[in-house]
């Protein structure tokens, strides 16, 4: 436990020599599959109306991508923190007929996302990951 970390959600640590994120992930997909096997018997459960199956393989997003497919937005496209911000008010002010809840969630992340006036890519981490 360090300043880092707060021990009330430090419930499951694991260490693996020489892995990397991509094995972790295995790992981690496999164990919840596993237990919601055996706790539920199918491996499948419910939220709601919708179904969750916990079948491997999981699908892989990653951020950008997962942004881009629930926002519409590529935050690539978007040199600064203020540009990025004027695209999501523009988005925000277009909706039509949003729940009343998710608007004002989205409203309430905006100004949050634009107080930051520095760069918000950074180019040579983002060739970096599309390489892997």
């Amino acid at each position: 436990v360090s300043t880092q970390h707060h021990p009330e959600f430090t419930m499951l640590e694991t260490y693996e020599a020489y892995a990397d994120y991509k094995d972790v992930m295995v790992m981690l997909e496999e164990m919840v599959y596993e237990v919601s096997r055996q706790v539920l018997a199918s491996g499948k459960t419910m939220s709601g109306e919708e179904a969750i199956d916990f079948k491997l393989p999981w699908r892989r997003l990653n951020l950008r991508d997962a942004i881009k497919e629930y926002s519409g937005i590529d935050f690539v496209k978007y040199s600064t923190a203020d540009d990025l911000l004027k695209k999501m008010r523009s988005l925000i002010d277009g909706l039509t007929s949003p729940s009343k809840s998710r608007r004002a969630k989205t409203r309430a992340l905006v100004p949050k996302i634009g107080e930051e006036s520095t760069p918000i890519v950074d180019e040579e981490e983002l060739e970096e990951d599309s390489e892997d």
